[in-house]
């Protein structure tokens, strides 16, 4: 099943149900996965994911902002990979930019067309060793 096509904007609908794909996925399978490490030994890693949503206040033009991730279960150091994108109905366009991604908290450099209150929501995954 493909979520999402390159260059195409990001769906809320879609990005929701990506997070209801692996969250059935980890109940069914208990998400064991297994890779290869630096010295070339399997081990096995288990996805932790969080998501939430926060609202936000975009200007005209360019802003940058921090989302703070409340009961993060992630570590200080571990790898994440955080998706964002406005949620239900803004006006004009809206582009946001992930960076700056810790344990607790993500930077976004949110772009509008129109200032308004957008609802921003996110997914953030990470993998840890079992």
């Amino acid at each position: 099943m493909s979520f999402f096509v390159e260059g195409e904007p990001l769906d809320v609908d879609k990005l929701n149900s990506l997070k209801d794909e692996l969250t059935n996925l980890n109940a069914k399978f208990s998400a064991i996965s297994t890779s290869i490490d630096e010295n070339g030994r399997t081990v096995s890693q288990i996805p932790v994911i969080h998501s939430g949503s926060e609202d936000i206040r975009a200007v005209k033009g360019t802003d940058l902002k921090t989302i703070s991730m409340p009961n993060s279960p992630f570590r200080d150091g571990e790898a994440i990979d955080v998706v964002a994108c406005p949620k239900g109905k803004t006006e004009g366009q809206i582009t946001i930019s992930v960076y700056d991604i810790s344990a607790k908290a993500f930077k976004i450099s949110i772009t509008a067309t129109v200032a308004q209150t957008v609802k921003i929501s996110y997914i953030a995954i990470s993998k840890r060793y079992a």
